[in-house]
């Protein structure tokens, strides 16, 4: 008997429209999960992590556009935030699972993350890095979500105090 070459998975989108652009969960099962979003200039998504043991691997890209990518460690003393401005030249970026992640929008900008590891809510956590925007980037007022107006302060976490801000060329 020959099995068959070409077994569809799924053909469901899920799609999460909002003021900030969409985000489509395009594929979700068995710890990988597919996403792509829009997002318009000026929107900033993150920081997201998730707690082990729902710890998420991210490889991400942008599909066209331009955006300030930041990751954060907050499991170190200092905090170190790193940040680099990716296009779509730049392929695909990994974003080890103990690093939380978000990005700015400099352009409307399409991006596409495969998350491997199982998400789930109850271990995600979210850190503001808002005041960092505004202090060395000059960004007053970016878009957000409720969720992310909600994140605790990376501040609060680090008291004020052993926060570094970190290039990547």
């Amino acid at each position: 008997m020959i099995k068959k070459p070409f077994i569809q998975i799924s053909n469901t989108v899920i799609h999460n429209k909002d003021k900030r652009g969409y985000l489509d969960i395009l594929y979700e099962d068995e710890g990988c999960v597919l996403k792509q979003s829009f997002s318009k200039a000026g929107v900033f998504r993150g920081m997201h992590w998730q707690r082990k043991p729902y710890s998420q691997i991210k490889i991400i890209r942008v599909i066209s556009g331009k955006i300030l990518d930041f990751v954060m460690d907050v499991s170190k003393s200092p905090i170190q935030i790193s940040y680099q401005e990716l296009k779509s030249k730049d392929g695909w970026i990994l974003v080890d699972a103990h690093l939380a992640h978000g990005f700015y929008a400099i352009e409307d900008t399409h991006f596409e993350y495969l998350c491997i590891g199982e998400y789930n809510v109850k271990f995600e956590e979210s850190y503001s890095i808002i005041n960092f925007l505004k202090v060395n980037f000059g960004i007053l007022n970016p878009i957000l979500s409720e969720k992310d107006r909600a994140a605790i302060p990376v501040s609060v976490i680090s008291n004020n105090t052993n926060v570094k801000i970190k290039g990547i060329n």
